[in-house]
């Protein structure tokens, strides 16, 4: 959202902070006010902008509303075992399954269950690694799901483990269930 303030969470030395604060507050400032719009989703998000950014931007906003109702209040789920963990999206690397079901390995002494809901080219290599690490019993590999909305009323806990994607919907519609 701000640039400088990303920058700044790097923990890199003072000096490469600084400069690199700099140097976005700069691009960041220059982009905004050479920009036919701006692109949110929140008004939230726009006033934050305006509020950092002070009188330096002079931005024209365009507020895209996220595509999911996330509710007010959502009723505690009971406490259940086994713990199910679900994960939802295409069985590709940059997904990273592997990571979810390598980390879960290590947790052999609980009872839990994972649900993965999609389908892809990483699939066979995903179920046969679930057999190697000895976990397979405890994984559905669910494939593609007309409608999600079940997986999600009946997890506990939503994993993602993306390389790529920063903000999908797949963590709104978590959300949305009240699915942490």
């Amino acid at each position: 959202l701000i640039a400088p303030l990303e920058i700044e969470s790097y923990g890199r030395s003072k000096f490469s902070r600084q400069l690199g604060m700099s140097l976005f507050h700069k691009l960041q400032v220059w982009a905004i006010n050479h920009s036919a719009t701006t692109v949110r989703f929140t008004q939230l998000s726009c006033d934050m902008l305006d509020e950092y950014f002070l009188n330096e931007v002079h931005a024209k906003y365009h507020v895209i509303p996220i595509p999911i109702d996330i509710p007010k209040h959502i009723d505690p789920k009971p406490s259940c075992t086994p713990l199910r963990f679900l994960s939802v999206g295409r069985l590709t690397t940059s997904k990273n399954a592997s990571l979810l079901m390598t980390s879960l390995s290590l947790l052999t002494d609980y009872e839990w269950e994972l649900d993965i809901v999609g389908d892809g080219p990483e699939r066979k290599n995903l179920e046969d690694m679930a057999n190697t690490l000895g976990i397979a019993p405890r994984i559905n590999f669910l494939g593609r799901v007309p409608d999600v909305s079940d997986s999600y009323k009946k997890a506990n806990l939503f994993l993602f483990s993306s390389k790529l994607d920063n903000s999908p919907l797949v963590l709104l519609e978590s959300m949305s269930h009240g699915v942490p």
